[in-house]
C-alpha cells in the first residue's frame, strides 16, 4: 500500500513487484462489476430484459381481466402482416353528436388486454435510460466503454421510435 489514491475513485493505490502502481478499485472491483452492467456486459442486459419480461408476465397473470362496458363500441381489427390485434374503442352517450359516436380512441392492444400505459412506462424507462448512457459517455475515458454506450444509446433510440410507431 502507499500513501497515494487513485485519481478517479480515491482509493489507496497499491505497488506490484515491478513498481507498477494500481488501483484495487479501479483495475480489480470496477471489473467484476462490469459484468452485471447492462450498459457494458450482453449477457446483462440480456438478463436485465428476462427478469423485466418475467415481472411483466407475473404483473398480467395477477391482475384480473376487464371486461367491456355495454355502452362501448368495439371494434377488434386485424392485419394479415401482423398477429397482435388493435382494439378500437368509443363510448358514447345520448347527448354526444353521432359523428362523435363513429370516432374511436385507438390504443394498442394483445389478447384484450391494453398495452398503451405499458408502452408509455417502457418509453420513460427508455427516455431514463437514454439520459443515464449519455452521462456515462461523457463521464468516461475509455474507449471500448464509449463504443459500447454509444451503441446503446442508438439502440435505445430507435425501440423508443418503434414503440411511438406502434
Amino acid at each position: 500500500m502507499l500513501a497515494t489514491t487513485c485519481p478517479v475513485c480515491e482509493c489507496v493505490l497499491l505497488e506490484d513487484r515491478m513498481k507498477n502502481k494500481y488501483c484495487v478499485g479501479c483495475s480489480e472491483v470496477d471489473a467484476d462489476t462490469r459484468k452485471d452492467n447492462p450498459a457494458v456486459s450482453e449477457e446483462a442486459a440480456r438478463r436485465a430484459v428476462q427478469e423485466i419480461q418475467h415481472r411483466q408476465n407475473q404483473d398480467k397473470e395477477s391482475s384480473p381481466i376487464l371486461t367491456p362496458l355495454s355502452n362501448q363500441n368495439i371494434r377488434v381489427a386485424t392485419t394479415q402482416s401482423e398477429p397482435t390485434a388493435l382494439l378500437s374503442v368509443a363510448t358514447s352517450t345520448s347527448e354526444s353528436p353521432p359523428a362523435q359516436a363513429t370516432k374511436s380512441v385507438k390504443s394498442l392492444s394483445i389478447h384484450g388486454v391494453d398495452l398503451h400505459e405499458d408502452v408509455t412506462q417502457a418509453v420513460d424507462a427508455l427516455r431514463e435510460k437514454l439520459t443515464w448512457a449519455s452521462k456515462q459517455l461523457n463521464a468516461t475515458t475509455s474507449i471500448h466503454e464509449a463504443q459500447t454506450l454509444a451503441v446503446l444509446i442508438s439502440d435505445t433510440c430507435r425501440a423508443i421510435s418503434a414503440l411511438r410507431d406502434l
